[in-house]
């Protein structure tokens, strides 16, 4: 009799832990599915207020409406003809932009700065199927402002050279 009480504690034990380690496994599932969403939820905004027309217009050629679109400081320092010059030699090499999306968005701190800042890193696809990356740098001085397209980059190795994008 003793015998059957043990073995249905232990039973009741095994199956009391996995439901334990299965509440754990959907917990952490859930938290990391809530983190994607809010991921992805930001990346869709920043798309659709930011670079959405910002590459509608460089996909038309109307480089000084692309040009308007970037922050002030950022225009003050690249003129719409720099902009115009540095896509013209991708569609040149490349074809014209297909597509363009924003593959990552992290925002950073560095020390002293003033402003919150956001790196963003997109992808172009060009009509002869090349893609290269782009890294814009945004910015806002408050969670109420709307973010600002500052500078942008390009890694060296993957062909779009140095001009501002």
């Amino acid at each position: 009799m003793n015998n059957t009480r043990e073995m249905e504690s232990s039973w009741t034990s095994f199956f009391g832990g996995c439901l334990v380690i299965l509440l754990i496994f959907g917990g952490g599932i859930a938290t990391f599915r809530h983190f994607a969403a809010k991921e992805q939820a930001k990346i869709d905004a920043l798309h659709e207020e930011l670079f959405s027309p910002y590459w509608a217009a460089i996909q038309q050629q109307n480089f000084e409406k692309a040009h308007s679109l970037r922050a002030s400081t950022w225009q003050n320092q690249h003129s719409a003809e720099s902009l115009a010059k540095a896509y013209q030699a991708a569609f040149a090499e490349h074809g014209e932009l297909i597509k363009a999306y924003i593959h990552v968005a992290n925002r950073f701190y560095e020390p002293g700065q003033e402003l919150q800042t956001m790196r963003v890193e997109a992808v172009y696809h060009f009509k002869d199927g090349w893609k290269g990356p782009v890294i814009f740098e945004l910015f806002r001085e408050k969670d109420t402002d709307r973010w600002q397209i500052g500078d942008s980059t390009t890694p060296l190795t993957h062909g779009l050279g140095d001009g501002p994008y």
